[in-house]
């Protein structure tokens, strides 16, 4: 289930729904305050389903951790990512345990590499795409936001979810040097059969994704917040593409 795509979320998001008051979230927001991440260790396996065909593409160790660096409360988030091809990226976000904000982000792989840091108002580092000349980043921004990667996977585990919650997210793309948009929407609850155990998660719509076409699901499991399954779904007799985690 991992989908690189470093980003930092620097807006909004928006409760909406049955029981819920329409309402604007950042960090420091009341709904927010005592949020905290899932952490442990889960190992992801990503495979395309075309008609009966089952297609491996790659697998990920995902690890979010609970740390103290330089007298600063952190998560440390860890994803080792393989590809079928051969290729491997090593993700690594610090944030902050108090409000979950961004502390650094850095990305390592064969073609592509990032870094960039949050502190004093400003987002500092450099990005280096294939065939282009490193790009230095140096932008102010006069608050502090959230790292998300893909339509914020590990920040859903401390999100409020629940029937009707609706999130719209602004996001900063190092990789772009832009800011764009993305919402995450609960549209039902669905039990899940894991290891002969039946579980009861929230399925989410996180919106257009990755490939033109295609939407992004997630399924977050109610009692843990661990995201159990995700996919990535066409048009009828296309591809169809499919995470499933396996909680270690």
């Amino acid at each position: 289930m991992k989908y690189i795509c470093t980003s930092l979320l620097i807006a909004t998001l928006v409760g909406t729904g049955v029981g819920h008051a329409e309402d604007t979230l950042s960090i420091g927001h009341p709904t927010l305050r005592g949020a905290v991440l899932t952490t442990g260790t889960v190992t992801i396996e990503s495979v395309k389903l075309l008609q009966d065909l089952r297609t491996p593409l790659n697998e990920a160790l995902q690890s979010i951790t609970a740390t103290v660096i330089a007298g600063l409360s952190v998560y440390h988030i860890t994803n080792i990512h393989h590809s079928a091809d051969g290729d491997s990226t090593v993700t690594n976000i610090h944030i902050r345990q108090d409000d979950l904000s961004l502390v650094s982000h850095t990305v390592r792989a064969r073609n592509d590499s990032a870094s960039v840091l949050y502190a004093d108002g400003f987002l500092t580092g450099w990005v280096v795409l294939p065939d282009k000349p490193v790009q230095l980043i140096a932008r102010q921004i006069g608050h502090r936001v959230f790292p998300v990667d893909g339509p914020a996977p590990w920040l859903l585990s401390a999100l409020p979810l629940s029937e009707g919650f609706k999130a719209t997210i602004a996001r900063y793309s190092m990789w772009k040097d832009a800011e764009t948009h993305e919402t995450v929407r609960v549209i039902g609850s669905e039990m899940l059969e894991r290891n002969g155990n039946r579980t009861d998660c929230w399925k989410i719509d996180c919106g257009p994704f990755a490939i033109p076409g295609y939407r992004a699901y997630r399924w977050v499991e109610k009692e843990s917040g661990i995201i159990l399954q995700g996919a990535l779904l066409g048009k009828k007799d296309e591809p169809e593409y499919w995470s499933f985690s396996t909680i270690r």
